[in-house]
């Protein structure tokens, strides 16, 4: 098993965008068919899942913290 600073960080932060993703979806139904409105601090979320899904995390940066 590999440690979690050898691991590769940008695969996590994606997968995590990813799941945060189908969360803030499932959120957003839910305000817009429950409640009928939907919530502006959704929206924000909904931008910080795709930018931990497009631009991931800088591994070089990642690795100097993680040997600190």
């Amino acid at each position: 098993m590999q440690p979690i600073a050898a691991a590769r960080p940008r695969t996590y932060a994606r997968i995590a965008g990813a799941l945060y993703l189908i969360v803030i979806v499932a959120g957003i139904f839910a305000e817009i068919f429950v409640r009928s409105r939907l919530v502006v601090s959704g929206l924000a979320e909904v931008f910080l899942c795709l930018w931990l899904l497009v631009m991931g995390v800088n591994e070089e940066r990642w690795r100097e913290q993680a040997a600190a």
